[in-house]
């Protein structure tokens, strides 16, 4: 599956469905790790159709360390899928350690980005990074998914 297909098939519907069931985990879980997975199925079809995109990478860990490192939205997301993935972090400096930090809940006025918060709804799934801040995970996705898209677009899928 090309990194278009695996787009379609995979990453938006877990988007979708994350958008419709916005308090969901679940859904949340899903969708976080289809973006993350996106990065790494982009950097295998760019070993055999844009070498020189990803030659200066090993392997997907180290495109993801470097795709982290351009987009700080991007880097949230790969930071927590790791984190959901080993529940707990122990190396390096992630912005997400534990996969505690991760959940639904509502959000009262000025407790998320302004622009990220659904003010009319009970609850929403967010992540508190390690430094207090908490941030609406469907915004947090949308944002690293429009940085993967144009990645895409620049290798021409």
């Amino acid at each position: 599956m090309d990194p278009r297909q695996f787009l379609s098939t995979i990453v938006e519907p877990n988007i979708t469905e994350l958008s419709t069931n916005y308090g969901d985990v679940r859904r949340a879980y899903n969708a976080v790790f289809a973006v993350d997975a996106l990065a790494a199925h982009l950097y295998s079809w760019a070993k055999i159709h844009a070498p020189a995109y990803s030659r200066s990478h090993s392997d997907d860990t180290h495109f993801r360390e470097a795709l982290a490192r351009q987009n700080a939205e991007f880097g949230l997301v790969r930071d927590l899928a790791k984190a959901l993935k080993h529940v707990e972090l122990v190396r390096g400096t992630p912005r997400v350690k534990d996969a505690s930090q991760m959940g639904s809940e509502g959000l009262g006025f000025d407790v998320a980005r302004f622009d990220e918060a659904r003010f009319d709804s009970p609850a929403q799934v967010v992540v508190t990074t390690n430094l207090g801040e908490k941030r609406v995970v469907e915004s947090v996705l949308q944002n690293a998914l429009t940085f993967l898209k144009q990645e895409m677009v620049g290798l021409g899928l």
